[in-house]
């Protein structure tokens, strides 16, 4: 008997399969990369760029490199930043990892973040909320008093009210109340699960850091992935100031570099699904040969 129909009917199942295979990768991958995008996005919040220790500076040649800077740096750029058209926020932060635990809950956690903000440029940074929906003042903190991030919250089943111990360092518990828990923060590592936030002085002084802090965040115009578009034009007005790479900094487009770091794991994965893809089809078409050569 003649394999041609056979053969047409084969040929004729096998394209549209391929094609919503290849098709199929390629809807996976996007969907992957849309979401490690949002997600980094949603982790800096308002901060795309951030100035911060340059570890391959030639200011730090057989020197040590510090862990935080002047906070003169601060007051010397500011001017620049403040007066460029695609930029609404900036704002100096002192950021210490410390352990704390609640001790009403009795829930603790190692890694938590003790950020201190300025509490006069921070609105101009970034507007948080409490869980009530009220503005967050940092100014109107006492000196033992905290906000503490939803998330954070929800990590050691903490209340507003409820006292805190927080280890600064060896032999060092500092307890502290929370005063309200917010909706947000203005600085989060990947892997904080707590965030703390403080007036700055407050948190120069509990570590005995006058005067010094670890970065500072800059805020472009626009919301969410928009505000990245700017980036590049920031860096190329700001990136190379003296005050910065005097004093051994980088100017460094946080949020674009996430958002890299997104797409190149979603074309590994459009990649891997695209390759098996393929393999699918190959294993298919050399089937189909199998059966039509038995005909």
């Amino acid at each position: 008997p003649s394999t041609k129909p056979a053969a047409r009917a084969s040929k004729a199942s096998c394209s549209p399969t391929a094609t919503t295979i290849i098709s199929a990768s390629f809807s996976i991958g996007d969907s992957i990369t849309y979401s490690i995008k949002s997600v980094a996005a949603d982790s800096l919040r308002n901060m795309d760029e951030v100035v911060r220790i340059d570890d391959d500076s030639d200011v730090w040649t057989d020197k040590a490199v510090p862990d935080e800077f002047p906070e003169s740096v601060f007051d010397e750029i500011f001017p620049f930043f403040d007066r460029d058209p695609d930029i609404d926020g900036v704002t100096p932060v002192l950021v210490e990892t410390v352990a704390v635990i609640d001790r009403r809950s009795r829930q603790s956690e190692i890694g938590a973040l003790l950020t201190g903000i300025d509490p006069t440029s921070a609105e101009a940074f970034d507007i948080l909320l409490d869980v009530d929906g009220r503005p967050v003042d940092l100014a109107t903190l006492g000196p033992n008093e905290v906000y503490i991030d939803l998330d954070g919250a929800k990590e050691l089943d903490a209340r507003t009210g409820d006292p805190l111990g927080v280890v600064l360092g060896p032999g060092n518990l500092q307890p502290m109340t929370i005063k309200g828990i917010v909706d947000g923060w203005y600085y989060k590592r990947a892997s904080t699960d707590v965030v703390l936030m403080m007036p700055l002085r407050r948190v120069q002084e509990l570590f005995d850091r006058p005067g010094q802090i670890s970065s500072i965040l800059v805020s472009n115009r626009g919301e969410g992935l928009a505000s990245v578009d700017l980036t590049e034009n920031v860096l190329d007005r700001l990136g190379n100031l003296p005050a910065i790479k005097d004093a051994g900094l980088e100017l460094l487009g946080a949020k674009r570099e996430a958002i890299d770091r997104a797409n190149e794991i979603g074309n590994l994965f459009v990649t891997i699904f695209v390759t098996f893809g393929l393999f699918s089809i190959g294993v298919g078409l050399l089937l189909i040969f199998l059966i039509l050569s038995m005909l």
